[in-house]
């Protein structure tokens, strides 16, 4: 420290010394502050006030200095102690805070839920439990229609309820932080044929129609998460439209990626709803005009579908949203990122030769 004696005057090296002990103050707690600027104030009377290398100060002015240093600095030490203190009980309350409006929303999501499953898991439920009591103490005296017809039922609940299960499976699973999707290169045609093939079978009599051009660019995608959004949609869309009204799949290549979407003759969804039929739990009032189509029973399900696209649509890097369909009905765009395609067989076989 001698080497700033004579560089320096005296009031300077005392502000140095007013700001290192701030600085200081920044880092250590409030009684250590007050023991840092005490000592400095020893060090500055020793080095630097005459006589030098004592702890004694001859005249009154420099006594005064000493006094001075030692009780600004002190005061800056502790204020700024007292400050970060302060800092750290609000940023800890706005934790807290935070952390327990954090709890009272999982409490909540919680609550709708199990009143979610609850309804909507018992209906189902009920509806196997009868049917298959029916079979079982009646078989005999049921007739061959009849019985199809239990049997269709008891199929048509289960698959509702498998439904039901692995979109609120698979939403947890997405919505969990680090999630790792498989990504592999696939076929749009195949994707899209897989999900007509199935929604012909399980919706016979309606009209699903797929449109797309030959040859589109393949995608790296999770092939199976792709066939459940594309599997939600359209049952989305029968569920929405009339029972003698089409589907159409399209697909289309476009400079900003693969555009693919889901269009119903159905009717509309509210320009109010448009971003919330995303988010989970969320369903249109049965009284609303994008609720079932005429002559339908009620849209079934916990409203977690749609929040399963979109959570799908997430972790690969698309788009999903929902416009309205001339001249009425939906459509759900979804647009998926192409990457640069790999080399065809016959190219790797070209560059060989």
């Amino acid at each position: 420290m001698l080497w700033l004696d004579g560089k320096l005057a005296l009031g300077n090296l005392a502000l140095l010394l007013v700001m290192g002990g701030a600085i200081a103050a920044l880092w250590l707690s409030p009684l250590a502050s007050l023991i840092y600027s005490a000592l400095s104030v020893a060090l500055f009377n020793f080095f630097f006030i005459n006589p030098r290398l004592t702890f004694i100060a001859l005249l009154h002015d420099d006594l005064l200095l000493l006094l001075t240093l030692l009780g600004v600095s002190t005061g800056i030490s502790y204020l700024l102690s007292h400050v970060r203190r302060h800092a750290y009980e609000r940023e800890q309350a706005i934790l807290n805070e935070r952390r327990a409006r954090d709890d009272a929303q999982d409490k909540a999501l919680r609550t709708t839920l199990l009143t979610a499953i609850s309804h909507d898991y018992r209906t189902p439920l009920a509806t196997i439990t009868g049917a298959a009591s029916s079979l079982a103490t009646h078989a005999a005296s049921l007739t061959t229609e009849r019985v199809a017809q239990l049997a269709d039922a008891i199929l048509d609940e289960a698959g509702h309820l498998n439904r039901m299960t692995s979109n609120t499976l698979q939403l947890a699973r997405l919505d969990a932080e680090r999630v790792h999707v498989r990504k592999e290169w696939e076929s749009i045609e195949e994707i899209i044929g897989n999900v007509v093939l199935r929604a012909r079978r399980n919706h016979a009599g309606r009209e699903i129609h797929a449109e797309m051009p030959r040859q589109l660019p393949l995608l790296q995608c999770d092939a199976i998460l792709i066939v459940q959004l594309l599997d939600n949609l359209v049952d989305n869309a029968l569920a929405y439209s009339p029972a003698d009204a089409p589907v159409r799949i399209c697909a289309q290549a476009h400079r900003d990626g693969l555009h693919v979407q889901v269009i119903d003759c159905g009717n509309g969804i509210p320009d109010t709803w448009k971003h919330r039929v995303f988010d989970v739990f969320q369903r249109a009032d049965a009284g609303s005009t994008a609720d079932a189509a005429p002559g339908h029973l009620p849209r079934r399900g916990v409203g977690v579908g749609l929040a399963v696209c979109r959570a799908i649509a997430r972790v690969h890097g698309a788009q999903l949203f929902v416009t309205d369909a001339a001249p009425a009905g939906s459509v759900f765009h979804l647009v998926l990122p192409v990457q640069a395609q790999p080399a065809m067989p016959s190219q790797l076989a070209e560059e060989a030769a």
